[in-house]
């Protein structure tokens, strides 16, 4: 997704129980709304908007999160 658009995580790809107990414990699941909030170029970290928290995850934990738009495209804030 673009920064300022949101969409549904659709699946995350990875075995790893710590690694998906973390992300369950911050709210990062299939089915729930997220929404990017912006992007590093330089460390290409991504910051989300997952309910009312705030959560940056570096590339590797980025990279096996499956966003799905929303039926209309996404929604751009901002």
């Amino acid at each position: 997704l673009d920064v300022g658009m949101e969409g549904a995580i659709a699946r995350i790809v990875d075995e790893h129980k710590d690694l998906l107990q973390y992300l369950s414990e911050i709210g990062v699941f299939p089915g729930v709304l997220v929404r990017v909030l912006g992007k590093n170029p330089l460390d290409r970290s991504i910051t989300l908007m997952v309910g009312d928290n705030l959560h940056v995850l570096g590339l590797s934990i980025a990279s096996i999160i499956h966003v799905k738009r929303s039926a209309k495209g996404g929604v751009r804030h901002g």
